[in-house]
Formats: C-alpha cells, sequence, structure tokens
C-alpha cells in the first residue's frame, strides 16, 4: 500500500519549550507519468484504476482537461452526471470522517453499521447514474434513463421527501436517484433536512441551539468537542486557497522546479490550505466561528458539517440548475489545466498531449497544500498547549490524530509522539 499510494510520517516532539512538528512524505508525486506516450480516450478509463480514493474527481478533473484538447464537449446530461457523482463522492468522504474517524477520537464508538449502510446507497445512487454510460467517457453522450420503478427507501426518514411520490419522468430521473443517499446522509449526522439546517444554524446563535437542542449524532459530537475543552485546539494562523490562479499554477508545473513546487506548494513563499474550513470561510457561521473563535478544532468540524449540508441540498437540487463549471485555463492548443474542489480540498491535473497522445500528465493533489511541511497542519500541532506534555502520552497522541483527522490527509499516516527532551 505503502509504495503505491505512499504515507505521512508525523513527529511531534517536545523540544524543552515547544512543540517541534515534522511531516515527511513518501508519496509518489510522479505516478501519472506512466501514462506517458499512451492514447488519451484510453487513460480516460484507466484514471480511477490508478486513484482509489476520490478516484471520481479524479476523473473529472483528467476528462475535462483532455476533452478541452481534443475541442470536444460532452452534453449537458454527461456534465449533470459527473457533477452528480462528485458530489455523492464528497458527501461520501465527508460521512466516512464522521461516522468512522471522529466517534472514536471523542471517546465515542465507531459507526459501522451506519457506514456500511451509507456506502450500499452510494454504490447504488453509482449504480443509477452510471446506468447508461461511462459518463466520464470523453465527449460522451448519455441518453436519458427511463421511469424507473421506485422501491421504497431500506433507510426510512422521518423526513419529507423533497421529490415528487409518483413515478418520474426520463427527465427527472437522474435528479430522484440521490434521494436515497441525501435522506440517509441528513439522518446519520444532522437529524434534519440539510436545507433546514443551513438556515437554522446560519447564525452562531443558531447553531448553538441545534448543538445544545438537537439529538443528532453530529450534534452530539460538537457538544463533547466543546465539553472536553478542546473546540479552540489547533488554531493556527493560515492562508485560504479559495479562487487559485491557474495560470500561475501551470507556469509553475512546466517550470525547471515543477516536482518540487508539486511536491512542497507555495504561492508567493506562503503556505496555504485547502479544505472544508477554506472552502466554507465565506459561509456566515463558519466566518463567525473563524472571527470570535479562530480556526481551531469546533470551527473545522463545524466547517465540515456546512460543507456535508450545502453538498446534500446542492445534490437534491442540481437537476433544476446547471452544474457548477469546473475551473479551467487552457495555456495553448495542447496545454490545459483543470481544479476540481475534491471532498479533501482542490484538485488540480494538468494535460500536454499531441495527436490525442499524452506528452505530460501532472497532478497537484491537497494533501501537499495542507500537509506542507510548514503549512496548516505543522501550525496546528505547533500550537497545542505546553501543559499537554505532562499528561498521559496516549492523550497527546489523541489531540494531535484529532487536529490530522480535522485537516484530513489523502494517504495514510503514522504519527510518532516524544514527551520528553
Amino acid at each position: 500500500m505503502d509504495t503505491i499510494a505512499g504515507r505521512l510520517q508525523i513527529a511531534l516532539a517536545w523540544t524543552g519549550e515547544r512543540w517541534q512538528v515534522d511531516i515527511r512524505s513518501s508519496r509518489p508525486l510522479t505516478a501519472s507519468q506512466v501514462f506517458t506516450g499512451k492514447a488519451v480516450t484510453e487513460v480516460a478509463r484507466q484514471i480511477p484504476l490508478l486513484y482509489s480514493l476520490c478516484a471520481t474527481a479524479q476523473s473529472q478533473a483528467f476528462a475535462t482537461t483532455a476533452e478541452q484538447i481534443l475541442n470536444i464537449t460532452p452534453d449537458a446530461a454527461t456534465r449533470h452526471v459527473r457533477q452528480q457523482l462528485v458530489q455523492a463522492e464528497l458527501i461520501k468522504e465527508h460521512l466516512w470522517r464522521l461516522l468512522l474517524d471522529w466517534p472514536p477520537l471523542l471517546e465515542q464508538p465507531r459507526e459501522d453499521a451506519r457506514m456500511a449502510q451509507a456506502m450500499q446507497s452510494y454504490q447504488r445512487l453509482k449504480a443509477r447514474l452510471r446506468a447508461r454510460a461511462d459518463p466520464f467517457t470523453l465527449g460522451g453522450s448519455i441518453q436519458p434513463l427511463p421511469s424507473p420503478s421506485i422501491s421504497p427507501s431500506p433507510f426510512p426518514s422521518p423526513f419529507p421527501s423533497p421529490f415528487p411520490s409518483p413515478s418520474p419522468s426520463p427527465s427527472q430521473a437522474s435528479e430522484q436517484a440521490p434521494r436515497e443517499l441525501i435522506a440517509f446522509a441528513e439522518q446519520a449526522t444532522l437529524g434534519m433536512p440539510a436545507a433546514d439546517w443551513l438556515t437554522s444554524c446560519e447564525t452562531i446563535a443558531g447553531w448553538q441551539r441545534w448543538m445544545r437542542d438537537s439529538q443528532a449524532p453530529a450534534a452530539k459530537l460538537s457538544r463533547i468537542i466543546q465539553d472536553q475543552g478542546i473546540d479552540r485546539l489547533g488554531h493556527a494562523q493560515t492562508h485560504f486557497l479559495t479562487t487559485p490562479n491557474l495560470a500561475a499554477f501551470e507556469q509553475q508545473l512546466r517550470g525547471e522546479d515543477a516536482e518540487a513546487f508539486i511536491a512542497t506548494p507555495t504561492i508567493s513563499n506562503h503556505c496555504h490550505e485547502t479544505t472544508p474550513l477554506a472552502r466554507m470561510a465565506d459561509h456566515p457561521l463558519v466566518a463567525d466561528l473563524i472571527q470570535t473563535q479562530g480556526n481551531g478544532l469546533l470551527t473545522r468540524f463545524t466547517a465540515l458539517l456546512s460543507e456535508l449540508a450545502q453538498t446534500l441540498t446542492d445534490l437534491a437540487t442540481t437537476g433544476t440548475k446547471a452544474p457548477p463549471p469546473v475551473q479551467t485555463h487552457r495555456a495553448n492548443p495542447n496545454t490545459c489545466i483543470a481544479a476540481v474542489p475534491a471532498a479533501r480540498g482542490l484538485l488540480v491535473h494538468r494535460l500536454v498531449a499531441r495527436e490525442a497522445r499524452i506528452e505530460q500528465h501532472q497532478v497537484l493533489a491537497p494533501t501537499e497544500w495542507n500537509f506542507h511541511p510548514q503549512g496548516s497542519l505543522a501550525q496546528a500541532l505547533t500550537s497545542l498547549p505546553p501543559s499537554a506534555r505532562d499528561d498521559d502520552p496516549a492523550e497527546i497522541k489523541r489531540l494531535a490524530q484529532l487536529l490530522i483527522t480535522a485537516i484530513d490527509p489523502c494517504v495514510d499516516y503514522q504519527l510518532n509522539v516524544n514527551t520528553t527532551r
């Protein structure tokens, strides 16, 4: 596993005056070089096989760059299905964190059974959306799906369905496909419809009422973070990567220092983070929390919930509006760069192709930003309270793991903690 996906080695040590952090990665940043010389259409089919994590976002980014270079355009139905699949993948990844990773670090049981149900629902959605054709076939054209025979959801929801009960028309079929995943995710985390949560938790006062009064799993975890006094844990100065300059990225990626930039990217010598917190920084609740409480653990957890709620709402309504375009920059007829909002942050692909064959393919993943040796995680770990060194080493490791989980790497990690000089 390590040789394919790589691993982060994170060391936290007490120097006698402060916490010292060392982050190193064995992630193979040039894995996509195996595609050099291959046909673009062939690689489009192989992309999800190379990337086991966020394979849909990877396919979206590659397909977008390839189609621009080949001067072909997928039809509206294909673009719609692609966007739904990217949204569903983000929801699945966020559920994984909320049901499996966060609870044990907050001394709560993992929700394995619920996550298994979520995966079943996610796989059914994928199968439904891919029923007619692979939506990531370059220049794809997907015919409307026939009206399905809708069976009752195996995960009954106490909330009214936002979808009509009669059998859908062909144009409505892809709109109804996500409803099972949406209803389950709302139940398993927020305890209410996502749109209602966004409205009621738009202010800190509303969010505090939900956190205090709701029996929803996510509300309980929020209360635990606050009750344990770790709500501001990991607050540090950081720069958000929100609207990247893809032209500048393209220039970096075609330069002599491209590999160094991919390994440890910076902008104007500053480390940036691209996380749910960065993406949701302008959301009213998250913005107020950043202003009043900083970007510590509870703010990051709430940003994750806010993005989940927003994505659930968007997925439920993508049938009534055009999906947001992937950000792209075409440097020349043979070169294109694209950015896709993947679960852990901004995913960037750069492709150079001539005569429909790949000359160069580069990937800049979120982990390289978020786990930069001087980046957000390093700063968060450095800000751990000095008094923590006097506690049980297992507790210090738990606090560090909470921060790692909140920032969320794309790969496995090994954490070593040394509390003595």
